[in-house]
C-alpha cells in the first residue's frame, strides 16, 4: 500500500490543526507543523519571527525522517504559495509518496475573525498578508523560493 502525505493549507485561524489533527487520530500518521518548534516542552507558544525559517527546516526534517520511516505525515501550515510545499512534493517524489494538497483557505471567515481565531497570536496586519499572498491555482505557481527567482 502506498504511503501518503497530506498537505492543509490555509490562512492563520482557518482550521488547520483540528484537521490535521482529526486526520490524524487513531491512523498512525504523524501530524506536524512549523509551529511546533516554537512550542516549548510544557506547551507555551513561543512564536520568534526571526527563528521562522529554522522552524520550517525542523518541520521538513521531521517528515523526511517520517517518510524515511515509512510513516504517512500530515503537515499543516500556512503554504499560501507554490513554493512553500515544494520540499514536500519533492520527498513526496523521493520516497514514492501520494500527495494530496486539502486547502482550509479562509474557513468561510473575515480577517477579523481570523486574526481573533488562531491560537497563535497572528495579527490582522498579518492575516491580511497570507490573504493577499494566497495563490489559489498553486499547481501552477512557481516552485522556486523566491529569492531564487
Amino acid at each position: 500500500m502506498q504511503k501518503s502525505i497530506i498537505l492543509i493549507r490555509g490562512i492563520s485561524g482557518s482550521g488547520k490543526t483540528t484537521l490535521g489533527n482529526l486526520l490524524c487520530a487513531g491512523t498512525g500518521a504523524v501530524s506536524l507543523a512549523a509551529d511546533d518548534f516554537f512550542t516549548a516542552p510544557d506547551g507555551e507558544y513561543i512564536f520568534t519571527p526571526n527563528l521562522l525559517p529554522q522552524a520550517h527546516a525542523h518541520c521538513q526534517d521531521r517528515a523526511a525522517t517520517a517518510m524515511a520511516n515509512g510513516r504517512s505525515v500530515v503537515v499543516h501550515n500556512t503554504f499560501c504559495q507554490r513554493w512553500e510545499m515544494q520540499p514536500y512534493f519533492d520527498m513526496a517524489e523521493k520516497h514514492d509518496y501520494r500527495v494530496t494538497v486539502v486547502s482550509t483557505y479562509d474557513g468561510g471567515c473575515t480577517d477579523e475573525e481570523l486574526a481573533e481565531r488562531n491560537g497563535h497570536g497572528v495579527p490582522l496586519d498579518g492575516i491580511q498578508r497570507m490573504r493577499n499572498n494566497w495563490e489559489e491555482n498553486w499547481g501552477s505557481g512557481d516552485p522556486r523560493p523566491p529569492w531564487e527567482r
